[in-house]
């Protein structure tokens, strides 16, 4: 009845309201997604200065030499709990978001902790020498890809599946995000890296309606969306798209189908403005394009801005080109049938035809040269 209610316009209680908003955002309930938002905006608590000792700690740590670290922390455990202005490179720096290279200004509410550039650059025995000494299994440091996130999300997507094991048998939250938006399992999908999201499955990561999308299971999204239909449009925090658009990337086709048949808008664009088919594409996931295509997804879609240097006004049939493998033929010419132009120039001023040359799919060119 409740969810009847919903769906039908009608008043909302205010419990409904703050269910509707955790929901809409991923979260199971009000309270997880007040939770999350308190963690990520506490503020860090780190020294101004720091002292040779400090400083041969942290090149230790960057090193990778687990054994100095022991002996360091040996001497101070205190330095497991550590926190160092910047990002998880631990040089007191915080880097722009559009150049790994350049320090942004400098901005007092962001740091990490040893244990974050541990979990990323794959230094085990250091992540369990931290771990020994009383370093926060779940502490929040700054990234400047992820922003705020935990050492467990950052083994998800950069560290080997051994440290991130580790960090789960060291009683890591696999459910925890970053201030961003994204978890260890949809940052471990989205990097194609199956065993560490099995690892995270394993030690109790619960799939949301979008991870439930990426994994293709389809009995957990039906019961999913029968308990709350709205969730089929809801937005994921740090992409800001839908499930249908996760589906697409993973190339989960019946999770596709079973979206589009409780309809699911198929040309809904996340952040980087790019529709399903276009992300698919992008990804070469070419069972994903099949199946969009036959739901009747638009192939004259173009990227709106540029997004992952992909300029803006592509098509779906320069994303497929611009790969090392070629796309099926016939799936070019089934585009191409269907009304994708194959001489349209996106921003760079490149066409498809242009884009398969450069890659060496002469063939391909060919047939789009052709426009047959």
């Amino acid at each position: 009845m409740q969810r009847q209610a919903r769906a039908g316009g009608a008043d909302l209680a205010l419990a409904d309201a703050y269910h509707l908003v955790a929901r809409g955002y991923g979260f199971a309930s009000w309270p997880k997604l007040k939770r999350y938002v308190e963690d990520v905006t506490a503020p860090a608590d780190y020294p101004r200065e720091l002292g040779d000792a400090t400083r041969a700690f942290l090149d230790a740590v960057r090193r990778g030499d687990g054994a100095a670290v022991r002996a360091a922390l040996a001497a101070n455990p205190s330095l497991a709990r550590l926190r160092v202005l910047g990002d998880n490179r631990l040089e007191g720096i915080t880097y722009a978001q559009d150049d790994p290279h350049r320090p942004a200004e400098r901005d007092a509410g962001r740091s990490s902790a040893p244990l974050h550039h541990a979990a990323v650059n794959g230094h085990t025995d250091v992540a369990a020498a931290l771990l020994d000494a009383g370093a926060d299994v779940d502490a929040w440091g700054y990234d400047n890809n992820h922003d705020v996130s935990t050492p467990l999300l950052l083994a998800a997507w950069e560290g080997p599946l051994d440290v991130l094991r580790l960090l789960l048998a060291r009683g890591a939250d696999p459910n925890l995000r970053s201030r961003a938006g994204q978890s260890p399992l949809m940052t471990a999908l989205e990097h194609k890296k199956h065993d560490h999201a099995a690892a995270l499955l394993a030690a109790g990561a619960e799939p949301t309606v979008h991870e439930a999308a990426a994994l293709g299971r389809v009995d957990r999204l039906a019961s999913m969306l029968d308990d709350d239909p709205l969730l089929l449009e809801a937005r994921e925090l740090y992409r800001g798209a839908t499930p249908v658009y996760f589906a697409a990337c993973l190339d989960k086709p019946n999770a596709i189908a079973l979206l589009a048949a409780r309809g699911a808008d198929l040309e809904a664009r996340h952040v980087g403005e790019w529709t399903p088919l276009l992300a698919a594409a992008y990804y070469g996931a070419e069972r994903a394009v099949n199946t969009l295509v036959v739901l009747g997804a638009n192939v004259t879609a173009r990227s709106l801005s540029g997004h992952w240097r992909v300029p803006a006004g592509a098509t779906v049939l320069q994303l497929l080109c611009d790969r090392k493998t070629a796309p099926p033929a016939d799936l070019v010419r089934r585009l191409i049938a269907l009304g994708a132009a194959p001489t349209a120039y996106a921003a760079d001023g490149r066409t498809a035809a242009d884009i398969a040359t450069a890659r060496g799919h002469a063939q391909l060119a060919e047939i789009l040269k052709s426009g047959d």
